[in-house]
């Protein structure tokens, strides 16, 4: 697009929880800075950024319930998942995630599981950590490494 035109430009990103945490900028092309945002400077905004937001999400079928809470700020997640079938299998996972950029991040925590169907008396906890990587086409791969 062609920014010539003198005034005020508002770029943003049109996820809420984005905007919220700073990706919204005005950008002023040939006008002096506006007075009334004296009271807005940029470490306001840039402080928005290490605010967690959490969401999440349950689903219930006829064989299976599954669920997934995540609470995440600009480099930190925290992600809670599992699911149980109706044959008494479970599984169950919590992890910390550390963002380096938009793509590739590390990740820590532990993941709990029945050794044998239909029985919930012997459940194994392992513990995992590995990479992550969002690829271009929205898959979200990972490498991990267990203790066993």
């Amino acid at each position: 697009f062609y920014a010539n035109d003198y005034g005020d430009w508002f770029f943003h990103c049109h996820i809420l929880y984005h905007m919220d945490a700073g990706m919204a900028r005005v950008y002023s092309y040939g006008t002096p800075r506006d007075k009334r945002l004296e009271d807005h400077p940029l470490r306001i905004l840039t402080n928005k950024s290490n605010h967690f937001f959490t969401w999440g999400m349950v689903d219930v079928a006829s064989h299976m319930a599954e669920f997934n809470v995540i609470s995440s700020n600009i480099r930190n997640q925290f992600t809670a998942s599992g699911e149980y079938g109706w044959n008494e299998n479970l599984e169950a996972e919590l992890t910390y995630e550390r963002y380096f950029n938009d793509w590739f991040r590390i990740f820590g925590g532990v993941n709990v599981e029945n050794e044998e169907h239909d029985s919930l008396e012997e459940i194994s906890t392992t513990a995992i950590a590995g990479i992550r990587y969002f690829t271009p086409y929205m898959f979200n791969l990972d490498v991990r490494m267990d203790h066993k």
